[in-house]
């Protein structure tokens, strides 16, 4: 690759960093929330937050987003799934998706991915009513969110659980939970700055193995009405 195409890139890169920030900055809307709560889940591997989002999405009358958000944005953005996918898990190079987009006539690298994610996520924020798993959503929607939920749990535990939900064997899931963590982590110090394990960031950081599912429920159900009734009184 060329030095000026390399060049080109970086700066495309800065722009779209600096884009993202301003975003990130924007004050949410003063209205008071008259849609649905928004909750934001951030996990280790193996702690079955996708079984506790489906829970909690019934509890609180809404919609579960993760994996669907990669088909809305690729819907939004007039892409090919396959593409954003990829950008999703972090398994292309922007690199690669220049190159792609020279030949292809349509540049959109993990940045533009990053960017339209946020847009996403801040529009169904602004709109109430959604449970969103992963996706760097509780660093995108910040307070937006009536609550930021961590889950975390034993490697043995997570081993064992991603295991069976996979239907591979012990070594196996050992070696994709590494992957899984390290990606996750990767993902957040790189587009923002910020560690995904600090418990700063969140509301609530709970360990699975400790606490029952109806348990958690009930709590994160809690949290959100009394956020919520505490917003409402504010505005009143």
């Amino acid at each position: 690759m060329s030095r000026q195409v390399v060049e080109t890139l970086i700066a495309r890169q800065l722009h779209q960093y600096n884009r993202l920030r301003s975003l990130l900055r924007e004050e949410p809307d003063d209205r008071p929330a008259v849609h649905g709560p928004v909750v934001t889940i951030s996990r280790q591997s193996g702690c079955c937050a996708r079984q506790l989002a489906g829970r909690l999405a019934t509890r609180l009358d809404v919609q579960v987003w993760g994996r669907e958000l990669v088909d809305l944005v690729a819907t939004d953005e007039g892409l090919r799934r396959e593409l954003v996918s990829r950008l999703d898990a972090g398994a292309v190079r922007d690199t690669d998706t220049w190159v792609h987009g020279v030949i292809s006539g349509r540049i959109f690298t993990q940045s533009d991915y990053l960017m339209a994610l946020a847009r996403t996520l801040k529009v169904l924020a602004d709109s109430g009513g959604a449970v969103v798993v992963g996706r760097g959503a509780s660093f995108i929607l910040g307070d937006r969110a009536e609550l930021r939920l961590r889950l975390v749990a034993g490697r043995l535990h997570r081993v064992r659980t991603l295991a069976r939900e996979r239907g591979i064997e012990r070594t196996e899931a050992e070696l994709l939970l590494d992957k899984l963590d390290r990606g996750r982590r990767d993902f957040v110090q790189q587009h923002f700055h910020r560690d995904v394990n600090d418990p700063q960031h969140y509301d609530l950081v709970v360990n699975v193995e400790r606490v029952s599912t109806d348990i958690l429920v009930d709590t994160c159900v809690s949290l959100v009405e009394s956020r919520r009734s505490r917003a409402d009184a504010a505005e009143g």
